[in-house]
């Protein structure tokens, strides 16, 4: 495209600094998303977002709370804790035994 009057010329400058007012504006939004996707706080939001989407988190943690509630619960009030090594193998071997029955329960 050639320019061959001061009318073609202006309106040109114009063009060009509409097109440069698009692409700042695109730039400053680019630097915007990635200023927010680089945000501690936006970070650990969108993870614990990702998390919480999974399907079996929910029964997952209450799977795992009751194991250990059922282990908490054999250590303290059965006295699983011993200097007997014979009373230590059985007291695994019961934990294991009650964790299994949890497992198979839900």
């Amino acid at each position: 495209m050639s320019i061959k009057t001061e009318t073609e010329l202006n309106q040109a400058i114009q063009l060009l600094e509409l097109r440069q007012a698009e692409e700042l504006y695109t730039v400053k939004q680019q630097m915007q998303h990635i200023a927010d996707s680089i945000n501690p706080v936006s970070m650990i939001k969108n993870t614990i977002e990702e998390i919480a989407s999974y399907p079996d988190l929910k029964q997952n943690l209450v799977t795992y709370a009751k194991e250990k509630v059922a282990g908490f619960l054999l250590d303290k009030y059965m006295g699983l804790r011993s200097k007997n090594k014979l009373m230590n193998v059985f007291g695994s071997v019961l934990k294991f035994a009650v964790d299994q029955f949890v497992l198979k329960r839900n």
